[in-house]
């Protein structure tokens, strides 16, 4: 991409949403859009080194059994 953008990707579509915060809010708020994951591309951005990454993968399962209750938290 050659400019700073937020995109919004579902099932079947991937758009382009604009380039400041508010326009992500108001997208979300107008379409009811309860976001999962956005991504903002910026073409002066550098790579993440993976010696950065997690090391390993904590899965919400094992919270939800360290409640003892069952319930959300």
């Amino acid at each position: 991409t050659k400019s700073c953008k937020w995109v919004l990707f579902d099932d079947a579509n991937v758009k382009e949403v604009g380039t400041k915060w508010k326009d992500v809010v108001s997208k979300c708020i107008r379409c009811h859009y309860q976001p999962l994951l956005l991504f903002y591309a910026n073409p002066d951005g550098t790579p993440v080194s993976t010696e950065d990454a997690p090391r390993q993968i904590i899965h919400w399962s094992h919270y939800k059994a360290a409640s003892g209750n069952g319930e959300d938290m």
